[in-house]
């Protein structure tokens, strides 16, 4: 008898018989639902993730003003989704108290997918074995010096071998020491379980607390791993080379195109003025750290110089019209 049961009861449970089959039906229809919404949740992270956008409003609730463009997105989806749709209907009717839009969940879903591309460039990187380290320190808006740490390694994809850069953290920088400084790129190395015997080179920028010979980084890690090869980077190197070999005439020539930038941007009615003449190429504004930015700005009156000309002249006639009125 008790092994008649006991087949019974296994037969029962593969063709889902049992007594507790509705409920059972009901949590799987329920577990299914909760997936499909997080699926969709994720979706809209990954998209605001790529494109560099805000998540968070001045409120994290639904179907308020200001609710930033993670519930945006969501209450979208929900217009043309039935999941969401149904799963916003519930958020309203207060069926669902737990609605997975709150900025504790939004901080959540970043964490864990932050968490999973690290997981992916540390398992190639453990492939790969041998890397060269980038590190760069500059300071952000909030005045706070921030490090970027980076590594270089060979990226074997299906045979094809490539020289990739991947991008490990960003660390907030509490001493300006080699020391310090050589503390805190350890610390991150025995975070992540990368290998410091297995670095190959170090590149960093034109600090000296970086590059010096002596008590710098480049120096104490080079003790630590006489392999480990410094190389200056080029880009700054090439940065101070351009502005040592710069001419002192081109300081007030990049002075002149920034004036004549403000100038006609500063009034709707210059910068109309200045699109009628020039069709082509339109003055730039320099940037201090885009070198690149000052090859703009020469561009257009390098090869539009009459017409670039005939602005503050036109300008000028414009102004002694309005005077002698």
């Amino acid at each position: 008898m008790a092994y008649s049961k006991c087949m019974e009861v296994e037969s029962r449970l593969k063709l889902n018989k049992c007594i507790d089959a509705e409920n059972q039906c009901i949590i799987n229809v329920e577990t299914l639902y909760w997936r499909n919404v997080l699926k969709r949740l994720i979706s809209i992270t990954l998209v605001l993730a790529n494109n560099n956008l805000a998540f968070w409003g001045s409120s994290d609730k639904l179907f308020t003003e200001r609710k930033g463009n993670f519930l945006s997105l969501a209450k979208l989806l929900g217009k043309y989704d039935n999941v969401m749709r149904e799963h916003l209907h519930r958020v309203v009717r207060k069926e669902a108290m737990d609605h997975y839009c709150s900025k504790t969940i939004e901080n959540k879903l970043i964490d864990r997918m932050a968490r999973k591309v690290l997981d992916n460039i540390l398992m190639r990187l453990s492939k790969a074995k041998y890397y060269v380290l980038i590190m760069e320190c500059i300071s952000d808006i909030s005045h706070s010096e921030k490090l970027s740490f980076t590594v270089r390694c060979i990226d074997n994809k299906d045979g094809c071998f490539q020289l990739k850069e991947r991008l490990i953290c960003f660390w907030s920088v509490n001493s300006s020491t080699g020391k310090g400084r050589t503390e805190l790129f350890m610390n991150i190395l025995n975070e992540n379980k990368i290998k410091l015997q297995d670095c190959r080179g170090q590149g960093y920028d034109s600090g000296a607390d970086l590059k010096g010979r002596n008590s710098c980084v480049q120096a104490r890690i080079l003790a630590l791993n006489p392999r480990a090869f410094f190389v200056p980077c080029s880009c700054h190197s090439l940065n101070l080379v351009v502005s040592d070999a710069s001419s002192l005439d081109s300081v007030p020539l990049f002075g002149v195109l920034q004036r004549r930038y403000v100038l006609f941007s500063a009034s709707t009615i210059r910068s109309k003025i200045l699109t009628d003449n020039v069709t082509n190429l339109t003055v730039k504004l320099l940037s201090d750290t885009y070198w690149e930015s000052r090859i703009y700005s020469v561009r257009p009156v390098r090869y539009q110089v009459t017409e670039v000309y005939n602005c503050p002249v036109e300008l000028a006639q414009l102004s002694k019209a309005e005077d002698g009125i």
